[in-house]
């Protein structure tokens, strides 16, 4: 039986709930295309201020699932990079989404499912999550972005050492080396993530759209073309009601009332 991606609005928060019952939670075509069809609603419906990704159950994901790849050709995977990849379609689609994404995790989050939360905005964890990059132990390598983005969040050398390892890694040393935002008992996990959602929506949403933006290009480009782009952005969100309506509130002592225009 296919795995889902489930798709919730509450208020102004979409949730995403990976559900692979017996498997894990494993990354099936079927969820990486409900994945991909939530994150494309959520960047369309104004009223989405968040996003949030979760495993159904005890966790989060162990990655992809293997019986799809047993006997695929290169053409075949080339095409399912291409449209259903975690580096290709899903995490462009997490960047590109101009809301904040936050991956809430507990259990497994190994493979393609520890790939999948290296795209997100935030990462909250359970103390009962266990991360990896395990590819090697079956012969592959990480493709879904985690030779590009782990030497990117956590260094180099242990990078290197999770990938040629495949050892598992702790949240809390994860939190440590900036992977992770925050660790939490496993019963608070869900309020702590309620916790950094009223924060992000007492916000202006073009704000965080712009902030977003402008944090992706330093992960892309020299610092001084990065800094030229920030200042171009700082320049463009003057032209906009929600500044005004900021500085206007701060001096005049008050909450602003935010338009998101």
């Amino acid at each position: 039986m296919p795995g889902k991606a489930t798709y919730e609005k509450r208020g102004h928060t979409a949730y995403i709930t990976i559900s692979n019952p017996g498997k894990y939670n494993a990354l099936d075509i079927n969820i990486r295309k409900d994945l991909i069809e939530g994150l494309e609603k959520a960047a369309k419906d104004p009223e989405i201020r968040v996003v949030v990704i979760k495993g159904d159950g005890e966790h989060f994901s162990a990655g992809a699932d293997l019986n799809y790849f047993k006997d695929i050709t290169r053409e075949e995977l080339d095409k399912f990079l291409r449209e259903y990849g975690t580096a290709h379609a899903i995490g462009r689609r997490i960047r590109e989404i101009p809301k904040p994404v936050i991956a809430a995790v507990r259990g497994y989050c190994i493979g393609g499912g520890f790939e999948l939360i290296q795209f997100c905005d935030i990462v909250i964890a359970s103390e009962t999550a266990k991360f990896g990059q395990p590819e090697l132990r079956v012969g592959l390598i990480p493709g879904g972005g985690g030779t590009q983005n782990l030497p990117r969040l956590i260094g180099d050398k242990k990078a290197r050492e999770l990938i040629y390892t495949g050892s598992f890694v702790s949240p809390h040393e994860l939190e440590k080396l900036g992977l992770v935002n925050k660790v939490v008992p496993d019963d608070q996990l869900e309020e702590e993530v309620e916790r950094i959602i009223e924060k992000i929506v007492s916000k202006s949403p073009i704000h965080i759209a712009i902030a977003k933006e402008a944090i992706n290009y330093a992960l892309e480009t020299p610092l001084s073309t990065g800094l030229r782009i920030e200042a171009e952005l700082f320049k463009y969100i003057f032209e906009t009601e929600d500044t005004k309506e900021g500085i206007k509130a701060f001096l005049e002592k008050r909450r602003p009332q935010w338009r998101g225009r």
